[in-house]
């Protein structure tokens, strides 16, 4: 792994996180706000396979970015992917994290404003799973609550979510991909380190594992709101995205996705219960 105070990917951007997996870095790219996504070499890991892994985990991701766009799920525009360097730079997404939103309205009381955004994330997650992706670490981190057109700060800039919140009525009939023009939140997806097309005959385990993860994110996140959850699934099951999808996207497979849902709990409670 490289130092804390490694020089940043390129010029003029600063360190805003680091995790596991690599750090975040934020600046501009051509005069554009941007977020580059750094992963660093695993010293515990053999060189030929970290090299591989670092490659196949780039490449997939940036791959990822540009799947969401023909879906009709909003994620960041890539602008430069270095697959050997294991560098991804992309758009920096005006707004919020939908965690931030959430839990700003339900400290204003603002019930209406929570289900909302609940209900805008279990849309997009349809969306995902009926086109036969799974995320791989859906929690409200990693989902985008996007500013009006033209408003706002980008995402991790420190704008509050009522900025967010500010100009969705006008900018509501334009109906972005993944949008509604009925006023609802506008929701961006990001961080697809984890992402993968599932094999037909694990769709269903696979995204009822990505729906525990979610529960899980929620549970532990949104603990004093959860209705949120609620509403989320419930927007989930109800998502326009199943009726359009056909074999095994189909809202056959929907009802199937939610039936494993409450397998991986059962797993998931026994595991607490027993370690």
């Amino acid at each position: 792994m490289t130092t804390p105070d490694a020089a940043p990917p390129l010029p003029g951007f600063s360190l805003g996180a680091q995790g596991a997996e690599g750090r975040i870095w934020y600046g501009e790219y051509l005069g554009r706000p941007a977020v580059a996504k750094e992963r660093f070499s695993k010293a515990y890991r053999h060189r030929k396979l970290d090299e591989m892994l670092t490659k196949q985990r780039t490449v997939a991701e940036a791959r990822a970015f540009h799947r969401m766009g023909d879906i009709g799920v909003r994620a960041p525009k890539v602008y430069l992917t270095d697959v050997a360097s294991g560098l991804v730079v992309m758009e920096r997404l005006p707004g919020v994290t939908a965690r931030q939103a959430i839990i700003e309205a339900h400290a204003a009381g603002d019930a209406t404003r929570v289900e909302a955004v609940a209900r805008a994330i279990g849309d997009m997650v349809a969306r995902v799973h009926a086109a036969g992706f799974v995320h791989g670490d859906l929690t409200t981190s990693n989902m985008i609550v996007l500013a009006p057109e033209g408003g706002g700060e980008a995402a991790g800039g420190g704008s509050g979510a009522a900025a967010a919140a500010a100009g969705e009525a006008a900018a509501a009939a334009e109906a972005p991909p993944g949008g509604s023009a009925s006023g609802a939140p506008r929701l961006a997806l990001i961080d697809f380190g984890l992402s993968q097309r599932a094999k037909a005959s694990q769709l269903l385990e696979e995204r009822g594992v990505d729906l525990y993860v979610m529960e899980r994110a929620f549970t532990s996140t949104h603990a004093t709101c959860p209705e949120a959850f609620d509403a989320t699934m419930e927007a989930y099951a109800g998502s326009g995205a199943w009726s359009a999808a056909k074999g095994p996207a189909s809202a056959q497979s929907r009802d199937g996705t939610l039936s494993h849902l409450q397998r991986v709990r059962a797993r998931g409670r026994k595991r607490m219960a027993f370690g």
